[in-house]
């Protein structure tokens, strides 16, 4: 999927420019400029993957997650 890709479920919304995604086992791959928001956190990347089922991931590239009061910088 591209061009302004959005994923919701009761849990979080991704958005992200370029996405694989493959529904067998929930793989999500991000590419270009993406946000996963849920209620208590916003993480940002420019390349990254997410699994929808197990909810873990890894940011690639410029990434930061916004936390509470804090916010996570990738460290280069």
């Amino acid at each position: 999927f591209q061009d302004n890709v959005q994923l919701e479920n009761p849990e979080y919304i991704l958005k992200t420019n370029y996405l694989n995604f493959f529904s067998k086992n929930g793989d999500a791959f991000m590419y270009g400029p993406s946000t996963i928001t849920s209620e208590v956190s916003k993480t940002y990347c420019e390349k990254g993957f997410f699994n929808t089922q197990t909810k873990r991931g890894y940011a690639v590239k410029k990434s930061r997650i916004k936390y509470d009061d804090r916010t996570i910088f990738e460290a280069c």
